[in-house]
Parts: structure tokens; sequence; C-alpha cells
């Protein structure tokens, strides 16, 4: 997420640390798009987060593997289960075995 001066610093192409009205309207249309992207991943991570918990399991992984089309049995999630948890152990930033919403923003 950018900060205003790194968005004043994108747009202030002369370098005087003040923007004009061009560079004002180009600041406001990243700030735009960069909240409609969060607002993506915030959607995204709450069609991996099933149970509404506020967390993804190894289980509503394994779901949305599925739903994307890889072939995962009940037996493979159970068995293995690390391997396919690359991702959670990836993002797991405090080791609880889940990814919450941060985690996963920090992934994306």
């Amino acid at each position: 997420i950018l900060t205003v001066q790194d968005l004043i610093n994108t747009v202030d192409k002369d370098g005087t640390g003040s923007i004009d009205f061009p560079q004002f309207l180009m600041m406001m249309k990243i700030k735009v798009q960069d909240q409609n992207q969060e607002e993506e991943i915030r959607e995204a991570f709450k069609v991996f987060d099933n149970d509404g918990n506020g967390f993804i399991d190894r289980r509503e992984l394994a779901l949305m593997m599925r739903f994307s089309g890889e072939i995962v049995s009940d037996v493979e999630i159970e068995v293995r289960s690390v391997d396919r948890l690359e991702i959670i152990n990836e993002a797991d930033m405090d080791s609880n075995g889940l990814i919450d919403y941060t985690e996963f923003f920090m992934l994306m």
C-alpha cells in the first residue's frame, strides 16, 4: 500500500516536491487502482476462507485446489499434506499453520 509521499514521488516527474493538477489527477488514479486491488485481494481471501473464521487452513486450500482443476483426493490431502502445504508454509509468518488476511495479502 502506497503512502501519500510515495504517491507524490511517483507522479512528481520534475522532482520539485510539489505536484500540479494533472499530477494530482494521476496520483488519485493510482490511489483508486491501489484501493481496487486491495478490495480484489480481500474478496479472493473470502473465497478461500470458506468457513469465514478469518483464516485459510489446509482443508480450505485443498478445496480451492480442486476447484482450480488440480486433482486432489482426501487421502492425498492427509498423506501428502506437507507437500501440498508449501503455500501455507511460505505465507504463514506466525507459524500457526493458517494463513490470515495479512499473510495472504503479503503473499499476493
